[in-house]
């Protein structure tokens, strides 16, 4: 008997949860059509020089003249270091003074080659002194070349001598001093192109698309915003972020070389606000009211915090208020 009553109790306390339960919930509720607000994106991004380039020797001599210091901007072409370059002089002087003996040797073989020929055609001169007279005026020329490659060589070294920027660039390290031995290949100063700048910005792979077609890209670094067109995003996804890297260029003035910040764009279409997404289980989404119903709608893609795009007709009712007390198929009272 005790255990009939038990049995009874327990089934009455069920079914009056049941009933509990079943109370329609009073929610409030607007259309899907007056909700949407533009969908922003954004991720981190950070201002790149593309030529952050070591100024490096290409000689062996040692500087005698730094004219630039740290922190300044320096035209293309402009004097960044000079080198010792009395023995590069020296050399560059004996190999012009070795060409003009060779074109003068091989001015005198063409010379002779003529007078062999003249004699020739008298017959006063054999077929084989002919030949040698040309032999020796094809090996003089050929002297004549090598001389005059050294001598370019030489005056190649001469103008190795200073150091020159190969861009609009600002100094950002000075790596060497007055009076050391530059060595080829050795890092003497570094300088940063300033007109050669990008912005690299690390995006989730779904947002690739939308920031194709995205609109009023911005770069916003402290509390300034500034327009950005995107050039290309890299088809490779990074292993320990899982992201890909987008590449932007300034479109009028630029921020700063390193500055970093977010990078900010619109979709081309507008969501559901980041507030009225919900999780149930481990799926997000919004709530609608359909037919005196809560219906738990799931929206794939969404983010927590972020507004999401929700491919629903704009008159759906979305429940705004009392949506964290409802559970997909409660029934539920509208509110006006």
């Amino acid at each position: 008997m005790v255990r009939i009553t038990l049995t009874s109790l327990g089934l009455a306390l069920l079914l009056g949860a049941e009933v509990v339960r079943a109370e329609p919930v009073l929610v409030r509720a607007q259309t899907l059509g007056a909700l949407r607000v533009p969908i922003t994106h954004s991720a981190p991004a950070e201002v790149l020089s593309l030529n952050d380039t070591d100024i490096s020797a290409e000689i062996t001599a040692r500087i005698v003249a730094i004219p630039v210091q740290v922190g300044v901007t320096v035209d293309a072409g402009e004097v960044l270091m000079e080198l010792d370059c009395r023995d590069y002089a020296l050399r560059a002087r004996r190999a012009e003074a070795d060409l003009l003996a060779a074109r003068a040797h091989e001015s005198l073989a063409s010379q002779q080659l003529q007078r062999a020929e003249t004699l020739a055609r008298e017959q006063h001169m054999s077929a084989d002194v002919l030949d040698q007279r040309r032999s020796e005026l094809e090996a003089a020329a050929a002297v004549t070349a090598a001389r005059q490659v050294d001598t370019d060589v030489a005056r190649t070294n001469v103008e190795r001598c200073v150091l020159r920027s190969p861009f609009r660039a600002v100094v950002v390290e000075r790596v060497a001093g007055l009076g050391e031995l530059a060595n080829p290949g050795s890092p003497l100063l570094r300088v940063k192109d300033l007109d050669a700048v990008e912005v690299s910005a690390q995006i989730i792979p779904t947002d690739a698309g939308g920031l194709r077609q995205g609109r009023s890209i911005t770069l916003h670094h402290l509390g300034r915003d500034y327009p950005l067109r995107l050039e290309r995003v890299v088809p490779t996804i990074d292993t320990h972020t899982r992201t890909l890297e987008a590449r932007l260029r300034f479109t009028g003035e630029a921020a700063l070389i390193g500055a970093s910040g977010r990078l900010r764009w619109e979709s081309p279409r507008q969501g559901i606000p980041s507030s009225l997404i919900v999780r149930r289980g481990e799926r997000l989404g919004v709530f609608t009211l359909r037919e005196g119903n809560a219906v738990f709608v799931a929206v794939p893609g969404a983010l927590e915090g972020r507004p999401a795009e929700v491919d629903l007709p704009a008159t759906t009712l979305i429940i705004t208020e009392g949506r964290f007390a409802v559970r997909d198929g409660d029934p539920v009272v509208r509110s006006e």
